[in-house]
């Protein structure tokens, strides 16, 4: 007899995999306060989690983190790039709103060594009972990453504004009345950008898992 307590799950974000890979991820869109058809990917998921809640008793771990953090730049329209248009070589950090909207950003590397000893020392997980957690190693706006990127890297950083809430908010569902469902890609950093702005995505009292300059080490990009 054996008792399947966790399944950790990492893969690249295409519809045609959830169906198949998300055993672990059970309820987690639902959660998270998503209804359906708030955007194509959930749909994905939700979808999966009715036809697991009619045919499963598992009790699966969710661990919510926010952004990949080495990603976190790239999640910000272009993300921070060089424009090859400034004097100085310096770059350019391209954003929607404010650019005063705080992203939840979570390390690869402690997000893995979280959920291993979640998985492993957790008393209510171990006993299968599964449950919600809430992890990030830290949270900046789109300037503070400019900043940050800027000083570590010691080279000047621009900030660009894309437009304001309303205007994301316009070009999206224009994008989503008019592109292929199956093409939600192309659409997909509007709705992350939007979502963050208006606060859908931040995380409620999530445990601090990073180092102090973690935040530093997110914008060193995918290792």
């Amino acid at each position: 007899m054996f008792i399947l307590i966790a399944v950790v799950c990492s893969y690249t974000s295409h519809a045609e995999a959830i169906l198949h890979a998300q055993l672990g991820l059970l309820r987690a869109a639902e959660a998270a306060g998503i209804s359906f058809g708030e955007f194509e990917h959930y749909n994905a998921y939700l979808s999966f989690r009715r036809n697991v809640q009619l045919t499963s008793g598992i009790k699966p771990v969710y661990v919510f983190t926010g952004i990949f953090g080495q990603y976190a730049a790239l999640a910000l329209g272009n993300g921070i790039a060089h424009t090859g248009n400034e004097p100085d070589g310096g770059k350019t950090l391209a954003f929607w709103g404010d650019g005063d909207a705080k992203w939840d950003l979570t390390y690869l590397r402690d997000a893995a060594r979280f959920s291993i000893q979640l998985i492993t020392t957790k008393e209510s997980v171990l006993a299968g009972e599964g449950g919600f957690f809430s992890i990030h190693s830290g949270e900046a706006s789109a300037r503070e990453l400019a900043e940050v990127d800027g000083s570590t890297k010691g080279e000047k950083v621009q900030l660009r504004t894309l437009g304001g809430l309303s205007e994301l908010q316009e070009r999206f569902e224009r994008a989503r009345a008019t592109v292929d469902p199956r093409q939600y890609f192309m659409f997909l950093t509007d709705y992350i950008q939007g979502a963050n702005i208006k606060g859908v995505w931040k995380l409620e009292n999530p445990v601090k898992v990073g180092a102090p300059d973690a935040v530093r080490l997110c914008l060193r990009g995918p290792r």
